[in-house]
């Protein structure tokens, strides 16, 4: 998470840190946009943006350095995602990946195969929630993989490589959600 993620979380603007920290606009600003290093910052200064932010002295130090974010492999991936729905609702998954940019947070980095599971859960679950599609993504949803994505342990299965055909049928019977991204997806609910 950066500092500009932060604030969207937290429901503030730039002026409303400002005002709530008593720090100069021009230096919240300048941190936000990276001009200005927090590490170059009064202890104070530092203090009180984190106190309104309600993080640690530490935590505002680590969204600052901006460490690029480590991909995880793709089976923990979906495997994480489908924990998260499990552990809200449906309906909240949505709503907090829509509102977070998620979608577009994965295809800033280029990382496909995240941006198009994401779209393909969101898009799944608003199907059975009989919710209508955010027709943000619409020109996304026109793209497609390059190579089928198929469950890591259907991959490592003896009779999956010997038997084309149950390669077909497996996706054949993919949540069409993620079909169309040529990604195969059978089960959401299974998190064990």
């Amino acid at each position: 998470m950066t500092l500009n993620k932060l604030l969207i979380e937290k429901n503030l603007t730039k002026y409303q840190l400002s005002n709530l920290s008593k720090v100069p606009y021009s230096t919240i600003s300048d941190l936000f946009n990276e001009k200005t290093d927090l590490k170059k910052c009064s202890v104070d200064v530092v203090y009180k943006i984190a106190k309104v932010l309600n993080i640690s002295i530490e935590e505002l130090i680590v969204l600052s350095l901006n460490v690029e974010e480590l991909r995880l492999d793709f089976e923990t991936f979906k495997g994480n995602m489908r924990h998260e729905i499990h552990f809200t609702d449906d309906l909240s998954f949505i709503e907090k990946t829509l509102s977070s940019d998620q979608i577009d947070a994965y295809l800033e980095k280029k990382w496909y195969p995240e941006a198009l599971y994401t779209l393909a859960m969101v898009d799944y679950l608003s199907r059975i929630n009989e919710i209508p599609l955010y027709n943000k993504y619409d020109s996304l949803r026109k793209a497609k993989l390059k190579r089928i994505h198929y469950p890591a342990s259907l991959i490592i299965a003896q009779e999956f490589k010997e038997n084309k055909k149950l390669v077909e049928e497996y996706f054949e019977r993919s949540i069409p959600e993620f079909k169309r991204f040529n990604i195969v997806e059978n089960e959401i609910r299974n998190v064990a």
